[in-house]
């Protein structure tokens, strides 16, 4: 089943190209996959499932066009894809003249809020039931051969207050975020985030110190991958590629 939320983009949700920004498309994506997580305990009938938070794995998402101030927009989410410890959730985003715009997908683990480990999925949720059979990205790409490009650039960064969600921990569209700000600005000043894939391997904790790594390989074009890894480099906390076009 297909959950759907309506959005008008305010000023606030501009980046400097006066276009919606991609912090803001995500920020969208998330409320409505809060929101249909919402309608389902709701719906859901039987035993409640105590104790749980969804934490987000990875993040795959493109874009075929923008959207400007004012322009109303709906996004549709549902579960593509469910097993015993990986939930996967899908978005697409459609504008007002009924064009898709951008398209996702997010990989979330089950968490227990008191030992913080991983948890399985229990089938009381009946969330196998609520699969839709419509994946935009089956065949992901594995972010797993980026170490042998030439380093750009590096930058220390620290998880400041605002970064924490209510997960106490550094919230996922803040990764994304720390990445884009160390690629050059003039880079994006005269491009478009076509499409962007993160994978979070560690949670950051409050004022945790790290380093943003800016790897460009041979012949990859405007694909900018990045890691952030702690001072030492031996703990990776996520990995990522953005592709400018």
């Amino acid at each position: 089943m297909k959950y759907t939320e309506k959005f008008k983009v305010r000023i606030s949700d501009l980046d400097y190209k006066k276009e919606v920004s991609l912090n803001s498309i995500m920020k969208y994506f998330l409320e409505t996959a809060f929101k249909h997580e919402d309608f389902l305990i709701e719906s859901r009938q039987g035993e409640k499932v105590e104790n749980y938070a969804w934490v987000i794995y990875k993040w795959i998402v493109s874009f075929d066009e923008t959207a400007g101030l004012g322009v109303n927009l709906k996004v549709n989410t549902w579960l593509s894809k469910v097993d015993r410890f990986l939930l996967d959730r899908s978005f697409e985003l459609i504008n007002e003249k009924g064009k898709r715009i951008a398209k996702a997908k997010s990989v979330w683990n089950m968490v227990n809020t008191e030992s913080r480990s991983l948890m399985r999925i229990p089938k009381e949720m009946e969330l196998a039931e609520q699969v839709v059979d419509m994946d935009f990205f089956p065949k992901d790409r594995k972010l797993s051969d980026i170490d042998d490009g030439l380093e750009s650039s590096r930058e220390e960064r620290e998880v400041l207050t605002y970064d924490v969600d209510a997960n106490n921990h550094m919230n996922n569209l803040s990764y994304l975020q720390k990445i884009l700000d160390s690629i050059p600005f003039d880079l994006l000043k005269d491009n478009r985030i076509r499409s962007a894939e993160i994978i979070y391997k560690r949670e950051l904790l409050p004022k945790e110190k790290f380093t943003v790594k800016t790897t460009s390989k041979p012949n990859a074009g405007m694909e900018i991958f990045s890691q952030i890894v702690n001072a030492n480099e031996d703990t990776e906390y996520a990995r990522a590629v953005v592709k400018l076009g």
